[in-house]
């Protein structure tokens, strides 16, 4: 074989990777117009909009099903995930920022579709698995459409969408500060 027949065997099959390369390109832009994914934002929500309900059960005890977001009452939805390292990161605040919300009368809910045994596991110790409720998939989809984590949505006590993005943006931080504030208030 001539080294002009091994350029032409290399163009022919680099020609095919590209080829093949195009071919999944578009059926993955095909799955997610499909599911909704192309925009800019899959946000199925916009600011001011109202919050689906879901309902789940808690994650520890027997409880009865409850709903996310709970009726009447400002909420705040946790999405994490036991697989993500930034999740793991987050828990310890979160953990102290739940019995300052509480006090302050804001609902805080880990929302979760994953299997208790391993939520139960990855929670162990950090307080949080009382506040955890496990909904279905599509239930969860519902409320978090990218599977963002670690993401959080502030609902207020009507039902609607004040803000949504991931937890240590400026939104979560102010309200980490108004919570500690509120704390530091009642202390004095």
């Amino acid at each position: 074989m001539s080294e002009l027949d091994t350029i032409h065997l290399a163009l022919a099959a680099l020609a095919g990777a590209i080829a093949l390369n195009l071919k999944l390109s578009f059926r993955l832009l095909g799955l997610l117009k499909q599911h909704g994914l192309d925009g800019a934002r899959a946000d199925a929500l916009p600011l001011g909009a109202p919050v689906p309900a879901v309902r789940g059960r808690p994650l520890v005890g027997k409880g009865a099903w409850r709903e996310a977001p709970p009726a009447g009452r400002p909420t705040v939805l946790l999405f994490l995930s036991s697989r993500c390292a930034k999740c793991r990161a987050k828990l310890a605040e979160i953990a102290a920022l739940a019995p300052l919300a509480a006090r302050a009368g804001v609902e805080l809910r880990l929302v979760s579709s994953e299997p208790g045994w391993r939520l139960r596991r990855w929670l162990a110790g950090s307080g949080l698995d009382d506040i955890t409720l496990r909904v279905g998939a599509k239930p969860y989809r519902r409320l978090n459409p990218l599977l963002a984590s670690p993401a959080y949505l502030f609902v207020d006590e009507h039902g609607a969408l004040q803000a949504g993005g991931l937890v240590g943006d400026d939104d979560w931080l102010s309200f980490a500060a108004q919570m500690r504030e509120l704390d530091a208030d009642a202390a004095a």
